[in-house]
């Protein structure tokens, strides 16, 4: 398959985004669950509805999203594929996040976590330059005055 768009190594950065929020996910799971995995919990409907079909289950769906979304990325044009990208970036990394109180972790282990995905998008290709639009053509910024001058 041919990558049509430019995103280059940064298409990656969902991969351990999306492995963290799975990895805490499975071991914010209750004791309970490893022998009824009927007790799982998630918050989202989707994710529950594999959970609660056993670990292995959840392991290898999560396998196939995380490949889903990085051929999903790989393929739409440029700009959409960056704002899908940054998607699932930003609701994984709030999934993730969500578990941290449950392991006794405060604000600051968000803040820290949200650093790290930061420098993970700068290190694979996140532009870091501001690209300023070229100027106008001077006839695009004739002052009125000037232009009604110029009328017979």
């Amino acid at each position: 398959m041919k990558v049509r768009n430019s995103l280059g190594h940064l298409r990656w950065a969902a991969v351990p985004v999306i492995a963290f929020d799975t990895m805490v996910t499975m071991f914010g799971q209750p004791k309970s669950y490893w022998n009824a995995p009927w007790t799982g919990r998630e918050g989202n409907p989707f994710f529950a509805w594999f959970l609660v079909r056993g670990g292995t289950f959840f392991l290898i769906l999560s396998a196939c999203y995380i490949s889903g979304a990085v051929l999903l990325v790989s393929v739409l044009p440029r700009r959409f594929a960056l704002v899908v990208l940054m998607s699932f970036i930003f609701g994984h990394y709030y999934g993730a996040v969500t578990w941290f109180r449950h392991f006794g972790f405060g604000i600051s282990a968000a803040i820290v976590y949200g650093v790290l995905i930061s420098l993970l998008l700068v290190v694979l290709g996140l532009s870091t330059r501001m690209e300023i639009p070229a100027s106008p053509t001077p006839q695009a910024v004739t002052p009125p005055a000037e232009r009604e001058s110029r009328q017979p």
